[in-house]
């Protein structure tokens, strides 16, 4: 049987695999689609590590490990990739990869100063509702995460033609996004009504969830029934940005509220 310090050379293994994908990506910005297969072993070396590592920590932990803050910001590295993956398969937007392979080393970075020992499960977390309202939510985050890298570059870039393809992922993102996270936030309310007797709590995890619905719910308003321009709404996107860091990160930061149990200072 395996130990705790498997799992860790398999995080660190994963760790510099993001980070030699992060230099390769900054030298080959031109050359990335004609050098895809290489871009595919690296994605195929993360994706195998990311998902080890969950494989490993469920078998130690016998539950599901997706239960605290390192846990999740793995899950979003994760998630990022798979966005990436599935949005551009064809790596026609190289910016978009390496904006992708940024967030992720900075996402190992982060999980890095975070505890990682496994411990027992939180009473609140015992429910079958946690393997799936948890996922759908890290996923619908990581979707917005994504679009929120593409409202940076419509604000930053000059070429038209980049950016209208910046602008078509962009867009896809956040029509996926927005549903997820509706599905996921109902999801928890009927968790929540199992677990605690009602349905919603006014809990501020529960409240900046919803923040993060209006403001992505309204760029894909926007873009569908107006003619406001992109780089107008791509501030809509850096806002949603700062509003999902908020839920994501500030509410565990504070540890308040029903949602405490993410709070990442916790072991």
């Amino acid at each position: 049987m395996f130990d705790e310090s498997v799992v860790r050379a398999v995080y660190y293994a994963s760790y510099g695999v993001a980070v030699l994908n992060l230099f390769w990506l900054g030298f080959n910005q031109k050359s990335l689609a004609s050098q895809a297969s290489l871009q595919r072993s690296f994605d195929v070396a993360l994706l195998v590590g990311l998902l080890t590592i969950f494989v490993l920590r469920s078998m130690l932990a016998d539950y599901f490990a997706l239960t605290n803050m390192f846990e999740s910001v793995l899950a979003v590295n994760l998630g990022m990739l798979l966005c990436r993956l599935v949005l551009d398969a064809h790596f026609k937007v190289s910016i978009f990869h390496l904006g992708v392979m940024a967030f992720v080393v900075a996402g190992f970075v982060f999980s890095g100063v975070l505890p990682q020992d496994i411990a027992a499960l939180p009473p609140a977390l015992m429910s079958y509702w946690r393997a799936i309202h948890v996922p759908v939510i890290l996923l619908s985050y990581a979707l917005m995460f994504f679009a929120s890298l593409g409202g940076a570059f419509l604000l930053t870039l000059k070429d038209e033609a980049l950016k209208k393809d910046v602008l078509h992922l962009t867009d896809k993102a956040v029509t996926f996004a927005v549903p997820m996270l509706a599905v996921g936030t109902a999801l928890g309310a009927v968790w929540a009504n199992e677990a605690w007797g009602t349905y919603w709590n006014w809990d501020p995890k529960e409240n900046m969830a919803v923040a993060s619905l209006f403001v992505f719910g309204a760029y894909l308003h926007l873009r569908l029934n107006t003619q406001v321009k992109p780089e107008k709404l791509a501030w809509l996107l850096i806002v949603g940005f700062a509003v999902l860091m908020l839920t994501y990160i500030g509410i565990n930061i504070l540890g308040v509220g029903l949602h405490s149990y993410g709070n990442f200072m916790m072991k």
